[in-house]
């Protein structure tokens, strides 16, 4: 290791370690990682290796290899955190703030004035929806980003976009309004580089739509479902209709909860009793 190296080295370490320090803030003030009723169930689909009926497996699986097969959970919160320090600092530098020292203040004074800690910590996909958000915005409107640099948020971008079904939705609002952007303002995308990064980021996301689908076939009408039973139109219709059609939940039609939430998740829910099964 040459002299200039050892200069650099601490100039980047230090900055690193203060802002992953200042987003693991709550989960250090907690004492462990922050869990959450979605915890056990992301932990049981990446170690029963299960799709489960509402989410994909991706974060089930992100947990068992961050937590090197579940020898702990601050690992998860670690890579998590990193991985958002990463994708802040990108920012940060791709707006012209150069100095590693300037950029770690502004990621952990942001960290210490708003829920980012709580994100970071916490053993839930949250975390993934600003790292996909940001990812998008660099890969379309920084300009000289590295070629290296450009693969990596790439592949950020895909395993962010498949950690949660929300991510679909949001994602394509998200090309829709850069695609609107590039025709009303042909100048706010770099014009070289903005549409193949559109069609790639389309590619990725047809990808992490396929990753997901198991858990798409299992859920797409649950949520549907469960907003007419909040209605009362799914409690109308099978009133109207079981005397005449076969349909499973006929047998529970008194039990079926007036409540998205409770039809979702209660554990005498009918749909509960079904996929338990």
């Amino acid at each position: 290791m040459n002299s200039t190296e050892v200069v650099k080295w601490p100039s980047r370490v230090g900055p690193t370690f203060f802002a992953l320090l200042c987003l693991m803030s709550a989960a250090i003030w907690n004492g462990y990682p922050i869990v959450y009723s979605d915890t056990s169930s992301y932990l049981a689909s990446g170690f029963h290796l299960e799709t489960l009926v509402d989410r994909p497996i991706t974060y089930g699986l992100f947990i068992r290899v961050c937590s090197f097969n579940g020898w702990s959970l601050w690992t998860v919160a670690i890579a998590q955190s990193m991985l958002l320090a990463y994708v802040l600092g990108s920012l940060l530098r791709g707006l012209g703030i150069a100095n590693p020292w300037s950029r770690s203040f502004i990621i952990g004074g942001t960290a210490l004035l708003t829920g980012l800690p709580f994100l970071c910590g916490q053993i839930i996909t949250d975390v993934f929806t600003p790292i996909l958000v940001i990812t998008l915005f660099l890969l379309l409107f920084i300009e000289g980003l590295p070629r290296r640099t450009r693969g990596l948020l790439f592949a950020l971008f895909l395993l962010a976009f498949s950690m949660h079904m929300s991510h679909v939705s949001i994602t394509v609002l998200l090309l829709l309004c850069a695609l609107l952007l590039k025709w009303l303002l042909p100048r706010a995308l770099p014009n070289r580089k903005a549409s193949r990064t559109i069609i790639t980021l389309l590619l990725l996301s047809v990808m992490g739509t396929l990753m997901m689908g198991v858990s798409l076939a299992k859920s797409k009408y649950t949520f549907y479902a469960a907003h007419l039973a909040e209605t009362g139109v799914l409690q109308r219709y099978l009133v109207e209709h079981c005397a005449t059609e076969h349909n499973k939940l006929c047998d529970r039609l008194g039990s079926i909860p007036q409540s998205a939430d409770a039809f979702l998740w209660a554990d005498d829910s009918p749909l509960k009793i079904y996929t338990s099964r």
